[in-house]
């Protein structure tokens, strides 16, 4: 198993399976505000596992994982980057012999937690961390109405290769040629859970970056099609603004921009 599997692995925190929007996903502060700003002011970032099949995955995992640091940044943290943790996991791993069970060839769960206890703790000692942020890709299942899709703060619309002007322009030159699918598709979301390092959950949100199936040219009441995995996160600025939407709650009032962002 790959460092980075191992990390979603035992955090609980790899690809989400295809569930049912919920609002309650997006409460973010599990504790007061104040409290959390008083008490965490050094946050380690476990790294991010991309989705399967990706052929750029270790530059979507650089991308994100760089933008997610450059949000705390702003918000006043500081960041000990994934690669301190990945190396202290590694170290870790090398030292114990893994967290597999020789009996079985099956992950052993106590041994990887007590292998993440102790991650945490050289985090703390190491890093003088307060609190590690998970990050993760979910895939959940949203509403389709008007020919469109939103889901955790983002909308798009539903027919492959569509924007809001070729959209509109078509439907206004060939009335009625737009979709007319009013069922369910799925889509990508990016989620970022801090906890501290006794464990206890600080702060969770879903940020929606994409459509995961769309429908195919022509409209109509055609059911989505899953994209294939190139076409998944190419989209910088939609990529971008869900990092701001999950980590926006953090960012105080008044704080520069980043670069890049509008």
């Amino acid at each position: 198993m790959k460092l980075r599997s191992y990390t979603a692995w035992i955090i609980g925190l790899a690809v989400v399976g295809c569930v049912t929007m919920s609002e309650p996903l997006n409460q973010s502060f599990k504790i007061s505000e104040q409290e959390f700003r008083q008490t965490i002011h050094t946050i380690a970032l476990a790294p991010l596992e991309p989705p399967a099949g990706l052929n750029n995955a270790d530059y979507v995992k650089q991308s994100f994982e760089s933008m997610i640091e450059t949000q705390l940044t702003r918000g006043g943290y500081t960041v000990v980057p994934s690669k301190r943790y990945e190396e202290l996991q590694a170290k870790l791993i090398e030292q114990s012999g893994g967290f597999y069970d020789i009996r079985t060839g099956k992950p052993n769960p106590d041994q990887a937690k007590a292998m993440h206890e102790k991650t945490l703790k050289g985090l703390r000692e190491q890093f003088h961390a307060d609190a590690v942020l998970y990050p993760a890709f979910g895939v959940f299942k949203v509403s389709i109405a008007g020919g469109r899709a939103a889901w955790h703060g983002a909308q798009e619309p539903i027919a492959a290769g569509s924007n809001e002007v070729t959209r509109s322009l078509t439907e206004t030159v060939f009335p009625g040629s737009g979709s007319a699918y009013e069922g369910t598709t799925t889509a990508l979301s990016l989620g970022v859970t801090i906890e501290n390092l006794q464990r206890v959950e600080l702060y969770k949100k879903w940020a929606g970056i994409q459509l995961r199936a769309k429908q195919e040219p022509g409209g109509g009441s055609r059911k989505p099609v899953e994209l294939p995995p190139a076409d998944l996160l190419q989209n910088e600025a939609r990529n971008q603004a869900a990092v701001e939407s999950a980590l926006a709650d953090l960012i105080p009032p008044g704080a520069s921009p980043a670069a890049g962002s509008k």
